[in-house]
């Protein structure tokens, strides 16, 4: 996922920027599997804009890692990205997976 989201931010001359909040929910959507939900909320409505554009860059290029399928969607200074038909140990904390969300690791300024 670095290396996607590294050529995706040299594309764009841009590197996400730093959310000041981050969040991971999952919700059950029958059988063994259910939607993966991560939040991230910027500094503002531009740097969110930012970020979503470089996330939805990014998902087209990642149907070979547990991101394939996402979407990504913004409210204001919100970002909103889903993964579909995720098991509900596909990202969590305790194996600290949920950190391979490229949405949690802004390095911008």
């Amino acid at each position: 996922m670095d290396k996607i989201r590294a050529a995706v931010e040299a594309s764009r001359g841009k590197p996400l920027p730093p959310a000041v909040f981050a969040g991971y929910g999952w919700t059950w959507t029958g059988g063994f599997k259910g939607t993966a939900t991560f939040v991230t909320r910027y500094r503002s409505d531009t740097d969110a804009a930012m970020a979503a554009s470089v996330l939805t860059a990014i998902w087209p290029q990642a149907t070979k890692t547990p991101f394939a399928g996402a979407t990504t969607t913004t409210e204001g200074a919100i970002v909103i990205t889903r993964v579909p038909d995720t098991a509900p140990t596909q990202f969590n904390f305790s194996n600290l997976k949920v950190a391979l969300y490229p949405g949690f690791n802004g390095n911008g300024g």
